[in-house]
């Protein structure tokens, strides 16, 4: 799917603005393993939730201009780029990064008593599909456009929790 000569910063710039406005939402950032057991302990379930969600909320509004900067930039560079390609290097160079950094700080404010297990669950989900979507841009982009979001069930299990702007990116 590459872009034509006259429309192709235009048009692969709005083609992929949907991706990014869909990425927006949260993630985080981090390591599953290294963070969880440095996490500070004792936070209450509501206090969580209100720093996790700051957190989240932030990150978000600092990636999509900074995604668009980036997009921008790619496609004025190299124009005949495909929209996959495109999402490869954005994701290479500010997406994965991003959202690991916002799993290491949501996983730093410590979790919850009784509720590690199902924080962990959504956030090594949402660190999974963030990596994955690193190796295999067309997967990513393919699922979306297929109404499959890579992030529905983390989302939706954030949402329950009560953290979902840390359901996605």
């Amino acid at each position: 799917m590459l872009c034509k000569s006259g429309k192709t910063g235009l048009g692969l710039a709005l083609a992929c603005l949907g991706l990014l406005i869909a990425l927006a939402g949260c993630g985080g950032s981090g390591s599953t393993e290294a963070t969880a057991t440095a996490s500070a302990p004792g936070i209450s379930k509501a206090a969580f939730i209100r720093k996790a969600n700051a957190i989240c909320e932030r990150a978000s509004k600092e990636y999509l201009p900074e995604a668009m900067a980036a997009l921008t930039k790619q496609t004025s560079t190299h124009p005949a780029s495909s929209v996959e390609e495109v999402e490869m290097a954005v994701t290479a160079r500010l997406f994965e990064p991003t959202f690991i950094k916002e799993l290491e700080e949501v996983r730093a404010l410590g979790l919850p008593s009784g509720d590690e297990e199902t924080i962990e669950s959504i956030l090594d989900e949402v660190e999974s599909i963030v990596k994955k979507s690193r190796t295999d841009a067309k997967w990513f982009h393919d699922a979306q456009l297929d109404f499959k979001h890579p992030f529905a069930r983390a989302r939706a299990e954030a949402e329950a929790y009560g953290i979902g702007p840390c359901g996605q990116p």
